[in-house]
């Protein structure tokens, strides 16, 4: 994999049907969010909306992007933004490794003791990572297979009360090792028979497994006795329903109601959704931590540079206006160009200028969308005098690492500091992660607590 320029994807454009699927899914979060709100539960971070403004023309087109919603994968934005990493990495993964005469299996496995109760969700969600973990370690032990990436989902049944929750398991096995694996897992896991399944395209596989969930309030009325399962729930004592004398169906698309909504909420707080695992996790580890991955038009996935913020304009920091979040690509109007999120755009560059030193990034913008192929990236050039001049300013605080320079095609240098390390003043609720790897035994101490983003506007899907 290699090492690109952050804006050499600028000027790719998306279909019609990108378009419409990325409106849908902003569309089907604020209605999600309205929900929320009705039900007493604030779910954005902040309410001024978020806009896409063009760097090189200094606004004149720009694009809405909707409002900050909190960190949870309840919106659909939210996990595409999360999950779209992850899908570059399988994808570099898929590209460069390569292990003759193996097999791709997607395995499903749901707890023993059944469905599990929204009022104790988290528990149960909790106990049967716990459980997968404890297997994926011994698929390892005993050297039976690579495991790839798990996946964790809850479908709702009767409006959300109950919830039926499985993980979904994708390893590399050698055929000779198909019948270990089964026989190692079918006792510890309720799995149907058509719960393992091979995989002709696995990257596919992966790709509707991240796919965002789509929450929604109950729009119409089961078909079964809802109230009498929810009496149920009440009455259990542990996370898991006892279903005898209830009748209701695997899976139904009503969708959650209101109070069902609100302790789902509470209960996936904090929660963990995806694990990156075995050789996919090693081989994630090649990817500087100062880069993300991106994909060309033409494809290709490449590490590129994470995403900037300008320096304050002296005294300007603590007045009311537009507030910038990043500068990196987006799309406006169908093709992505550089670009700033700014929060609380007023159609007003100069409103911009006065609070943020943007000249070097527009002329860089403007290069960049007339002739890509003459840019390039010299890294960590020595220029201890800009980086110490920026930090004993009174510009908001920058990180101490080298800054990235671009070259241009005129020959002149132009320096962008490099990424300013996130206040959270503005995060809001972003819940944390349990942190416990499933191909390890845990040890004392070794679950930690971690942001959800360091920085969460670097891969945002717009």
């Amino acid at each position: 994999m290699r090492t690109g320029n952050p804006y050499e994807v600028c000027g790719k454009r998306r279909s019609s049907a990108e378009e419409e699927q990325a409106r849908t899914r902003l569309e089907a979060d604020e209605r999600l969010a309205a929900a929320l709100r009705v039900i007493g539960i604030n779910p954005y971070r902040n309410e001024r909306p978020v806009y896409a403004v063009d760097l090189a023309t200094k606004g004149e087109k720009s694009e809405y992007k909707g409002q900050q919603f909190l960190h949870r994968r309840f919106f659909q934005t939210v996990a595409a933004q999360e999950d779209r990493q992850i899908i570059h990495l399988v994808q570099a993964y898929f590209e460069q490794e390569d292990a003759p005469g193996s097999i791709f299996l997607a395995i499903t496995l749901r707890p023993k003791e059944g469905k599990l109760c929204v009022q104790q969700y988290a528990e149960g969600h909790r106990a049967h990572a716990m459980e997968v973990a404890k297997a994926c370690r011994e698929i390892k032990r005993r050297n039976i297979g690579d495991l790839i990436i798990c996946t964790r989902s809850p479908r709702p049944i009767a409006n959300g009360w109950v919830l039926d929750l499985h993980s979904q398991l994708v390893i590399r096995v050698q055929p000779e090792h198909l019948d270990a694996v089964s026989s190692l897992l079918i006792p510890q896991f309720y799995i149907n028979y058509d719960d393992i399944e091979v995989l002709t395209e696995p990257l596919k596989h992966i790709r509707y497994l991240l796919r965002p969930k789509h929450w929604e309030l109950t729009g119409q009325a089961a078909s079964y006795d809802t109230a009498r399962v929810q009496a149920a729930t009440m009455k259990t004592s542990g996370p898991y329903l006892d279903p005898s004398g209830l009748m209701f169906p695997d899976f139904d698309t009503t969708g959650f109601d209101p109070d069902a909504l609100k302790l789902f909420w509470k209960q996936t707080k904090g929660l963990r959704w995806v694990e990156v695992l075995g050789s996919l996790r090693r081989f994630r580890t090649r990817i500087p931590k100062e880069h993300r991955l991106t994909q060309t038009a033409e494809g290709e996935v490449i590490a590129v540079a994470k995403a900037t913020r300008p320096r304050w304009r002296g005294g300007t920091r603590f007045q009311e206006g537009p507030v910038l979040l990043a500068i990196r690509p987006a799309y406006i109007a169908g093709e992505l160009r550089p670009a700033l999120l700014v929060r609380g755009w007023t159609e007003s560059w100069q409103a911009l200028a006065e609070r943020y030193d943007l000249d070097t990034y527009v002329d860089y913008a403007r290069e960049v969308m007339a002739n890509q192929s003459a840019l390039d990236i010299i890294s960590n050039p020595p220029n201890r005098e800009y980086e110490n001049n920026l930090i004993n300013s009174n510009s908001q605080p920058i990180s101490k690492k080298p800054l990235r320079w671009h070259r241009l095609q005129r020959g002149s240098f132009k320096d962008a500091p490099d990424r300013q390390p996130s206040s959270g003043a503005d995060y809001g609720d972003q819940g944390t992660f349990d942190l416990l790897s499933l191909d390890e035994e845990p040890t004392e101490g070794s679950q930690t607590k971690l942001g959800l983003h360091e920085f969460e506007y670097d891969d945002v899907p717009f």
